[in-house]
């Protein structure tokens, strides 16, 4: 089961779809599911999909196909073709970062799109590349908006309290005041 974030778009990957026959089917479109909310059962509408392959398709969520805590459920509504329910638990916004995460910090003074300079780190670093080969992750209401659930790998990161993190590459650098998680 996947967690989704609150009232937050998501693109999730269902599928396989098959025929009566066991055959792969790559022509669902998106009226071909439904969504099921705590029970509750509606056709989806408005959402992209993309077949991508073997059956597989990708559907984008919109925030409010994610507008109500607990289990969602996508499934095929078509007749004569069969897909495995798909379960997802959507849950408080940043509950799968304070679940998940290994540490959490705040973004100090200088950062670039490659180096991340904390002001502090929880827990705080104690070796030399400590953090390297996780995952960053800026939250979701952190002051940069252009880093709002940007994730990217750690490649190195400093031996200090609160450690620099050399990174794979952000869209934009990040600023004073920012906060992450790590995973």
């Amino acid at each position: 089961m996947q967690d989704l974030d609150l009232s937050t778009a998501a693109t999730v990957l269902v599928g396989p779809v098959l025929d009566s026959a066991g055959a792969v089917y790559a022509g669902m479109v998106i009226a071909d599911f439904n969504l099921t909310k705590n029970g509750t059962t509606a056709a989806m509408s408005g959402n992209t999909i993309t077949h991508v392959g073997n059956g597989f398709y990708t559907i984008a969520l919109t925030s409010g196909n994610c507008d109500t805590l607990g289990r969602l459920s996508i499934h095929c509504n078509k007749s004569t073709y069969a897909m495995t329910n798909h379960r997802f638990m959507v849950r408080s916004v940043g509950y799968n970062r304070a679940v998940n995460s290994i540490a959490s910090g705040t973004v100090g003074a200088a950062s670039t799109i490659t180096s991340i300079v904390s002001s502090a780190c929880s827990p705080a670093g104690a070796i030399a590349d400590q953090y390297r080969f996780k995952v960053i992750t800026f939250a979701a209401d952190t002051t940069t908006a252009a880093l709002r659930g940007q994730s990217c790998e750690i490649t190195a990161s400093s031996n200090a309290a609160a450690p620099v993190f050399t990174v794979s590459a952000l869209t934009t650098a990040a600023v004073s005041g920012d906060t992450f998680t790590i995973a």
